[in-house]
C-alpha cells in the first residue's frame, strides 16, 4: 500500500471518528444516527451527477451497487439491534472483525495475495479493536464478559459483520470495473447509500419519529451540525471505496479500524472517559502496528 493511499485512509478514519464522536455526544437523541444517514444520502445524491461518468454502468456494476446498498441497509439495521439486545463489549468486536473475513474471502475467491507479514497486519488491526471495549487488561476482564451477552445479540453482530463483508467485496468488484479517479467512489455511493437507507427504513418497522423531514434534523441538533456530520460520514465512506481501486478490500478495512480507536481516544480527551484508558491505548498500538505492517508489506 502506497503512502498516498495510506494517507487517504487515515483521513477517512479521522472523518469516521469525527461523526462517531458526534454520535456519542448526541447518543440520547432519538434517531440521531438515522439523521446522519439521511444527510449522508443527501450528499451522495448531490455529488452523483458529477461522478456518474466516472463509472462504466454495465450490468455487473449495477448488480454490485444493488448488492452493496442492500447489505448497507442490513448492516445498519443489525448494528442497531445488536447494540440493543447484547452487551456492546462483546458484540462490538464481532461486528468489527470483518477485515479478517474479507481478507480471507478475497484470497479464496478474488485472487488477492497477502504475505505473512500482511496477514499479521490484518490480525493486529482486528485484535486492536477486540481489546478496545475491555474494562481492563486483566484476563478476568475478558472472561467476565462471556455470560453478559445473549444469543440474540451475538447473532445480530454476526449478521452485521456478514453484511460488511458483502458490501465491501461488492464495492471492490465495482471498483475493478471503474476507471482510475477519485470520483469513482462517489459514483457508486450515489446509488448504494440511498438504496441502503431505503432497506434500513423498510426493516425498521416502527418508523423514525425522532427525525423531522421538514427541517432535516433531530432536535436539539441544528441543521448545519447534522449536515456536517453527514458530510463526514459521506466522505469517509467514499474515500474508502475510491482507495479500493488500487488496494485489496481486506487491507483497506483493516486500516479503517484506526477510526474506531481514534473515536475511543476522543472519548477520553473530550468526554472524560478515562476508566478504560489502558485498553484503548493498547488497542491503538495494535491497530497502528497492523497499519505499519500493511504499509510495508
Amino acid at each position: 500500500m502506497t503512502t498516498q493511499l495510506l494517507a487517504l485512509l487515515i483521513l477517512s478514519s479521522c472523518l469516521h471518528a469525527a461523526w462517531n464522536l458526534a454520535g456519542r455526544k448526541w447518543r440520547g437523541v432519538s434517531d440521531f444516527l438515522w439523521g446522519v444517514g439521511v444527510w449522508t444520502g443527501i450528499w451522495a445524491i448531490t455529488a452523483f451527477p458529477f461522478a456518474v461518468h466516472s463509472l462504466q454502468w454495465q450490468p455487473t456494476l449495477i448488480l454490485c451497487a444493488v448488492a452493496s446498498g442492500t447489505a448497507l441497509g442490513g448492516y445498519m439495521f443489525f448494528v442497531e439491534r445488536a447494540y440493543r439486545t447484547g452487551d456492546i463489549s462483546l458484540v462490538y468486536p464481532l461486528i468489527r472483525s470483518s477485515p479478517l473475513w474479507v481478507s480471507l474471502l478475497s484470497v479464496l475467491f478474488f485472487g488477492e495475495t497477502l504475505s505473512p507479514a500482511a496477514w499479521g497486519g490484518v490480525l493486529c488491526a482486528t485484535l486492536g479493536v477486540c481489546v478496545l471495549p475491555l474494562r481492563s487488561l486483566h484476563p478476568k476482564a475478558a472472561v467476565s464478559l462471556a455470560p453478559s451477552v445473549g444469543r440474540t445479540g451475538i447473532l445480530f453482530a454476526l449478521a452485521a459483520s456478514f453484511c460488511t463483508c458483502v458490501y465491501s467485496l461488492s464495492d471492490k468488484v465495482a471498483m475493478e470495473l471503474a476507471a482510475t479517479g477519485v470520483l469513482a467512489g462517489a459514483g457508486l455511493v450515489g446509488v448504494s447509500w440511498p438504496l441502503g437507507l431505503f432497506v434500513w427504513a423498510g426493516l425498521h418497522r416502527n418508523g423514525r419519529r425522532g427525525f423531522h423531514w421538514r427541517t432535516l434534523t433531530v432536535p436539539p441538533v441544528s441543521l448545519w451540525q447534522m449536515a456536517l456530520y453527514g458530510l463526514c460520514s459521506y466522505l469517509a465512506y467514499t474515500i474508502v471505496i475510491g482507495v479500493m481501486i488500487h488496494a485489496g478490500a481486506g487491507r483497506v478495512l483493516a486500516v479503517t479500524n484506526l477510526g474506531v480507536v481514534l473515536g475511543a481516544l476522543g472519548g477520553i480527551l473530550f468526554f472524560g472517559e478515562r476508566e478504560r484508558a489502558l485498553p484503548r491505548l493498547l488497542g491503538l498500538g495494535l491497530v497502528v502496528t497492523g497499519i505499519i505492517l500493511l504499509r510495508l508489506f
